[in-house]
């Protein structure tokens, strides 16, 4: 007997041991029973409010109690969340409930050391010396006005230093060490900052805001759910990958959340070349507000939009919309995150039911479709029905929360929401940290704390859960996203899971190989990601489901247009009225170049057009010719000849204007080596004859280079009329409205075999040139016969700058049809001009000041000769006289007594009038003869005078005659029949 008894009691003492040992894990797997105090799940509840009642301390954030040889330390974790209570029979909604349970089991799994959802809870119970435990209460922020919130958490923190106020049941009233919350980010955002002032770490499970990543304003903030910067990314990357969307319309709630999500859509749009158009709408908008809004949504007419709503907006804007033709068909609606906590009022209303009917959410990832076969998403549901379902869980749940009527068949079987799992995490985030700053210090500041938050890593919902190592935010990579499509039948709301994105390593080859809709879903291509990750090789991509189509309002798998229907404004192309002012211009030039070659033709046997030849002058007309032909068929473009009618007029303007400028150009490039050659054996003292077949070889040379080059370019890749988009002309979206015909494509367009073609052709154009003006400006002084080298130098610079100008043309008004067609005729204007001007002008002026000088020659030769017809006629008269004169005079001595009579007596004037002219006076006649005699004198001085000007006149003319090689004789009088002796 005694052996028996000691043999119990031995046994006893083994069992004592090994419980001690493995009492934690014993009881992990056990089923919770009131026998064992520390399994039972209210176990430290009730130590906290009986040490109350018996120590009567001052309160503090950590509370020591006993249990047996055990101590354990308590802290406080108080929960802000939403109830969703109602007023008049004080029951929690079904998302509150939910959030409650979901707090609470994590709360309680730490404690007991659960770790079938987290394996890293054993962590807290690894060490005995860590007896860590924890203790929680709710605080409703079911009317989300921050203010109140904020002095529920003033209520809080105000206990510190009072004497702790003991309470009955399992409601614990301490300090807490840090809180979880709020639902929403306005609620936070006093939370974190009142935390913050008073050393407290606020960690949140909803609260997206990116304005919580400023460490600087929150200093103690974390969060499990990853910030809307995130989720703008991932929104935005959907729409530009899948929907290949280029304008985005956000219509946003004015509250914290709506304003941070709507800015970080803007910067990540901006990033991958979205344009988004931002809406507000006021948080507690009325239906006129909702209305002006989606005013402004329309008229902005993008048709991809992206809402982020809160309750009371979602319920009053989304049937507006509906009414005012922005939802349906050509429109694609996505909404956020926030769209699951949002209660929708479906009944009764068929404008929002049609407004959300194929429509989209992308958050997070949640639902048995996407999480189930997990081991988070399984342990947490089989965790949460065997917890709460009993009647221990149950009444426990109530304990917590007096005089609210709990429902929990509300929640049975029902699928927890995204929320509710980053509820879990956050929980267990804060109290892991907490287990390890107590590890390292049993009175851990909160900075410490927060300091351990952001190093706590754990294997959550989508794997392993890392955070940010300054803001405390949750990494992207650590987080899953997921599109879901509504369907709204029968008034009855579903949604279903379509896409899932993936972060993979840009080296992972078998994550790139994967085909659209054949996603995998086991656990081993689940994010696992470790903390010495490289995060700038993470590529971000999306994935179809698989066996899966997005649904849209018309009840296709194809989404609407991103915007509008484009509409051409103007079809471009040269209008009639420019055509027909290039015809006229074409045609007088035309009439010009004919002539020019008519006036070559009637003159070709005078000086100057033998001086020039002829065949010069002949050539630069059928260039010139060509040229102007090749007008014709561009403004031939403006009128509907057809495609083909337009192809061949783009082959026959281009071989006209090559081959036009090339035979025009040639002659004066080989008129101007011509004369550089003369001149230069002119200079070595050299007779040398350069006849015009010798240059004719480099004209025959260039001509026949660039007929081989448009015979290959023709049959190889000919030019054809097409139409190219016009960049300066666009809608309100950057679309190009209008297109523009040309035989001649932009420059990025165009081919190799055009780049190839063009670039022989212009060099065979340039080079001679380039060549000719080298000639021209050497041989510009040089001396010759009307001065052809200076205006030939003329019109070979006239002709560069021409192509200068015509490049800039190409360049600046390829897209304007009208505009080329102008510059084109005024290019070929001034070409024409500087060909047909110089070298045709200055001859016909030369030409005619030699006729009007012939003509004043033949007339002063009349003249001369009429008076010296005249002077023979006068010298025969006075020859007469004199001989009658002497004749009749009487002796001397009667002339000697006549003079003397004469000297006493008034003289006697007569006046003999001889009928040529010439007036002679006489007082007598031997005076009268001594007059004469005087009077012959002077005129045959004159005589000898015009006999010398005749003479020299004379050996002009024969000089004359001889270079015109005139046979013809002078008719000048010979000088013998003349001129007389005196």
């Amino acid at each position: 007997m005694e052996i028996l008894q000691q043999t119990a009691l031995s046994l006893f003492l083994i069992l004592s041991t090994i419980f001690d040992k493995y009492g934690d894990k014993i009881g992990t797997d056990a089923n919770l029973s009131p026998s064992n105090n520390d399994q039972r799940i209210d176990f430290f509840d009730r130590k906290f409010n009986s040490g109350c009642k018996i120590s009567n301390k001052t309160v503090s954030n950590k509370t020591i109690v006993t249990d047996g040889n055990a101590n354990y330390t308590l802290t406080h974790l108080p929960m802000f969340l939403d109830f969703e209570l109602n007023s008049t029979s004080s029951e929690l909604g079904r998302n509150g409930l939910q959030s409650i349970a979901t707090a609470l089991m994590a709360i309680v799994d730490v404690n007991i050391g659960f770790d079938k959802i987290i394996p890293e809870i054993s962590k807290c119970h690894s060490d005995k010396n860590t007896n860590l435990r924890f203790t929680t209460e709710f605080v409703d922020t079911t009317l989300n006005r921050p203010f109140e919130a904020a002095c529920k958490l003033f209520k809080l923190l105000n206990r510190r230093g009072k004497s702790a106020e003991c309470t009955e049941g399992n409601v614990v009233e301490t300090v807490p060490s840090g809180i979880i919350g709020a639902p929403r980010s306005s609620l936070t955002e006093s939370l974190a900052i009142l935390g913050g002032a008073s050393d407290l770490v606020t960690i949140s499970h909803a609260s997206s805001s990116a304005e919580f990543s400023h460490e600087n304003e929150y200093p103690l903030f974390g969060r499990t759910i990853p910030s809307v910067e995130v989720d703008a990314t991932m929104v935005v990357s959907f729409f530009k990958e899948e929907l290949n969307a280029t304008h985005l319309g956000v219509l946003y709630v004015n509250d914290p959340y709506g304003i941070s999500y709507a800015n970080s859509i803007r910067k990540a749009a901006g990033n991958g070349g979205i344009t988004v158009k931002q809406i507000a709408l006021l948080e507690n908008a009325s239906r006129e507000d909702a209305t002006s809004s989606l005013m402004k949504l329309k008229q902005t007419r993008i048709r991809y939009i992206i809402g982020i709503f809160n309750q009371q907006t979602l319920n009053i804007a989304m049937p507006l919309a509906n009414e005012m033709n922005l939802t349906g068909d050509d429109y694609f609606w996505m909404f956020t995150d926030s769209f699951f906590g949002i209660r929708l009022t479906l009944q009764d209303n068929p404008d929002l039911q049609r407004a959300l009917n194929g429509s989209g959410v992308l958050a997070t990832s949640t639902g048995r479709d996407l999480l189930e076969g997990t081991r988070f998403y399984d342990a947490y549901t089989s965790r949460f029905l065997s917890l709460w379902y009993n009647e221990e869980g149950s009444n426990y749940l109530q304990s917590k929360l007096p005089g609210i009527n709990l429902t929990l068949d509300l929640i049975k079987g029902r699928e927890p929401s995204i929320f509710h799992l980053f509820l879990y995490e956050a929980v267990v985030a804060l109290c892991l940290a907490s287990c390890d700053a107590f590890s390292a210090n049993p009175t851990f500041t909160a900075n410490e704390l927060y300091e351990s938050f952001r190093k706590t890593s754990f294997d959550g919902v989508y794997g392993q859960v890392l955070f940010d190592s300054k803001t405390g935010d949750r990494l992207a990579e650590t987080s899953e996203y997921a599109v879901y499509n509504i369907f709204v039948k029968e008034g009855t709301l579903q949604m279903e899971a379509i896409y899932r994105n993936r972060f993979t390593s840009n080296n992972d080859r078998k994550a790139k190989g994967r085909k659209e809709g054949t996603l995998h879903t086991e656990e081993k291509y689940r994010n696992s990601f470790t903390t010495n990750i490289d995060r700038k090789l993470l590529r971000l991509f999306w994935e179809r489901l698989e066996n899966k189509e997005f649904i849209y309002s018309d009840g296709t798998n194809t989404p609407p247009d991103n915007l509008p229907p484009l509409k051409v404004v103007n079809d471009f192309v040269p209008d009639t009225t420019s055509a027909i002012v290039c015809l006229c211009i074409c045609g007088f030039l035309l009439l010009l170049i004919v002539y020019c070659a008519v006036w070559t033709y009637r003159r070709r046997k005078t000086k100057v057009v033998r001086a020039a030849q002829p065949i010069f002058l002949y050539l630069l007309c059928a260039g010139t010719f060509l040229m102007t032909l090749a007008l014709i068929s561009e403004s031939l473009t403006s009128f509907n000849l057809g495609d083909d009618g337009r192809d061949a007029t783009c082959m026959v303007s281009l071989w006209l204007s090559t081959l036009g400028f090339e035979i025009a150009f040639s002659a004066l490039f080989s008129k101007t080596i011509r004369i550089n050659r003369i001149m230069a054996m002119g200079t070595r003292l050299k007779r040398v004859v350069v006849k015009p077949k010798d240059v004719m070889k480099l004209f025959f040379t260039l001509l026949s280079t660039n007929l081989t080059i448009l015979i290959t370019w023709t049959a190889v890749e000919p030019l054809k009329y097409e139409r190219y988009l016009k960049n300066s002309t666009t809608d309100e979206f950057g679309r190009h409205i209008s297109t523009f015909g040309s035989c001649y494509p932009p420059l990025h367009l165009a081919s190799n075999a055009y780049w190839v073609f063009m670039s022989v052709r212009n060099a065979n154009i340039t080079i001679p040139v380039l060549l000719s003006c080298y000639h021209a400006y050497y041989s510009r002084s040089l001396s010759t016969e009307y001065n052809e080298s200076f205006y030939i130098a003329a019109t070979v610079f006239g002709i560069l700058q021409s192509i200068f100008l015509n490049i800039l043309i190409i360049f600046n008004s390829y897209d304007t049809p009208t505009t080329r067609l102008y510059m084109y005729m005024f290019v070929l204007f001034i070409i024409n001009v500087a060909i047909l001007g110089p070298m045709f002008v200055p001859k016909m002026i030369a030409l005619r000041k030699e006729q009007e000088e012939r003509l004043e020659k033949e007339k002063r030769k009349k003249e001369r000769l009429e008076r010296l017809r005249r002077f023979d006629d006068l010298k025969k008269d006075h020859e007469y006289e004199t001989r009658s004169l002497m004749m009749a005079a009487p002796s001397p001595e009667i002339a000697d007594q006549a003079d003397e009579k004469a000297d006493e007596n008034d003289s006697v004037e007569s006046v003999i009038d001889e009928g040529h002219g010439i007036k002679i006076t006489a007082f007598s006649d031997t005076d009268a003869l001594r007059r004469l005699q005087m009077k012959l004198t002077d005129i045959s001085a004159d005589n000898e005078k015009l006999k010398e000007t005749v003479r020299s006149r004379k050996e002009e003319l024969d000089l004359v005659r001889s270079t015109d090689n005139s046979p013809k004789k002078s008719d000048d009088l010979n000088d013998s029949s003349l001129f007389y002796e005196s």
